[in-house]
């Protein structure tokens, strides 16, 4: 039986910071922290949705464009073309340096390939495929299937059952991703890029990298 890994996608294999940075020269200054409070809504906006009743559910496409309305209404930007441009980007948002090495030799390995993501298929196949790592991946688990967003247990739970979770190995670059994916019992691998340290919480990764490449030790 091939041993299966789960990778989390979005800034573990997909380089999101690489989006705002195209724009640089419109953005200006404002560049990092432009990014990081759009990230930092659509991750609030995701955690709190799934506090809620389904009733109030919202896709995670649609979480990235009301964050992205937040951060541009925050910083006082008013250009409705860079936002679409901004959009688009995301939509073919490309790859860390690593990921097309790392899931080439797993591959190779005999290992199984998987994804787990808070993005609707629609958000994530399109990326896969014009990266060419979808010839890796086995199959997409998506949030969207069960109107929660990670780390609400029940995601997690698209994978496998608590008590089968240890079989598999969890591997993501988010520190919020790898508490979830532990508490829930899964094997975990932390890609920890900024070598910060891990929260002050319960639940810490079983294994902690600086990059994906470091996986194929």
């Amino acid at each position: 039986m091939k041993k299966t890994i789960i990778f989390d996608a979005y800034g573990t294999l997909i380089d999101l910071n690489a989006v705002t940075d195209q724009f640089s020269n419109k953005l200006g200054s404002l560049t990092k922290d432009f990014n990081d409070l759009w990230r930092k809504k659509q991750l609030e906006y995701a955690w709190l949705i799934s506090q809620q009743d389904p009733t109030f559910y919202l896709n995670f496409w649609d979480l990235t464009k009301k964050a992205l309305d937040y951060t541009f209404e925050f910083f006082n930007i008013k250009d409705s073309h860079l936002r679409q441009e901004m959009l688009l980007s995301y939509q073919i948002a490309p790859l860390f340096p690593d990921t097309l090495k790392v899931l080439q030799k797993l591959t190779a390995e005999n290992k199984k390939i998987v994804i787990l993501t808070n993005a609707t298929p629609e958000m994530i196949t399109p990326i896969l495929q014009k990266t060419g790592i979808d010839q890796f991946i086995s199959n997409i688990f998506s949030a969207d299937t069960v109107k929660k967003y990670k780390p609400t247990a029940s995601v997690y739970g698209l994978i496998a059952a608590k008590e089968e979770a240890r079989n598999y190995t969890f591997v993501s670059s988010n520190a919020w991703d790898i508490y979830g994916a532990t508490s829930y019992g899964f094997n975990t691998t932390w890609i920890n890029r900024t070598r910060a340290p891990f929260e002050n919480l319960p639940f810490a990764p079983v294994t902690e990298v600086d990059s994906l490449e470091q996986l194929l030790r």
